[in-house]
Parts: C-alpha cells; sequence; structure tokens
C-alpha cells in the first residue's frame, strides 16, 4: 500500500515564521526565516524546517514547532485594539 501524502507542507522557503512553545527549545518566541523544507512522507507534523534567525544562528525545527508570523502580529493586534 502506498503512504504518500496528499497535503503540502505550511511554510515555504523565505517564510518568517514563530517558534511555539510546543516542544521546548531555546528559540522559543522567537522569529525565524525557513531555509529549507524536508518534507515527511507520511505527516505534515513531521516536516522538518532549517530556521535562521537574525543572529544567524540556524536550527531544525518541526511543523508542530512553529506558527506563522502574521497569526503572531494579528493576535497581538486584537489583544491590544479589540
Amino acid at each position: 500500500m502506498n503512504s504518500k501524502r496528499t497535503d503540502l507542507q505550511r511554510f515555504q522557503v523565505g517564510d518568517t515564521v514563530k517558534v511555539t512553545g510546543t516542544i521546548g527549545t531555546r528559540y522559543c518566541n522567537r522569529l525565524g526565516t525557513i531555509l529549507s523544507v524536508k518534507v515527511s512522507r507520511y505527516a505534515r507534523t513531521l516536516d522538518k524546517y532549517r530556521i535562521v534567525f537574525d543572529d544567524k544562528s540556524q536550527e531544525d525545527l518541526w511543523d508542530i514547532q512553529l506558527e506563522p508570523a502574521e497569526s503572531t502580529v494579528w493576535n497581538s493586534l486584537q489583544k491590544t485594539h479589540f
């Protein structure tokens, strides 16, 4: 039986993302840019992304550890303006 995924990865190279606290990491709550993607053939949560941060450090993180940076901005705006 072929177990290939049919969905696409959430993030593309060049996207800005925020590291969440889902799985502990020293980069929690920091913004970074996607450098590369290693797509899992099994599940989106197993996609692995290489992230570069403003201090030029890099880290490989799982999909579940990331959220779109724009959702972070929107959530902040909602808390302060609505």
